[in-house]
């Protein structure tokens, strides 16, 4: 479907064996048509590959239903970033403007842009002599203490925290 929205000349002539159209945009890839797909030729005949992955099937990266395959990638592979999807995908499919429309779909994705967020770079302060100095067990200890927090089981109460290193 997607290939008969985005190339029906194209698709049509493939069907037919007729040659393709001097203006069309993937008469560089040589493709065929095979079980009503159209695949890409190409120089990989004797690659110890699969047939898949010798003649990917071509779509185009602007159409609606590629832009949801890509989106669902990243989710399979953990957004990973561009690279990680773009390998993924390219076993099976040869998407046209994959990786800018790739791009354009993961900055829309909330758990990558998380992901690549800029992080922060504060200089941790050093560590207490004591911490870091060799001693018998419990020869330094530590109190920390925080509160009242409000708290609510049967009833609003005051709750403090008091901890013991």
């Amino acid at each position: 479907m997607v290939q008969r929205d985005s190339f029906p000349a194209e698709y049509e002539a493939l069907r037919i064996d007729r040659p393709l159209p001097t203006s069309s945009k993937i008469i560089r890839f040589q493709p065929f048509c095979e079980h009503k797909l159209i695949r890409l030729g190409g120089r990989l005949q004797f690659a110890d590959l699969s047939h898949t992955e010798k003649h990917p099937i071509l779509l185009d990266g602007s159409h609606h239903d590629t832009l949801l395959l890509i989106r669902h990638s990243p989710i399979q592979l953990h957004h990973l970033g561009v690279r990680v999807v773009l390998s993924h995908l390219i076993h099976k499919f040869w998407i046209l403007r994959a990786r800018q429309n790739m791009k354009k779909v993961l900055r829309a994705c909330l758990p990558c842009k998380i992901a690549n967020n800029a992080r922060g770079q504060e200089v941790e302060a050093p560590l207490p002599s004591e911490s870091v100095q060799p001693s018998t067990p419990f020869a330094v200890t530590g109190l920390g203490f925080a509160g009242p927090l409000y708290t609510k089981k049967d009833k609003s109460a005051k709750s403090y925290i008091l901890l013991l290193t």
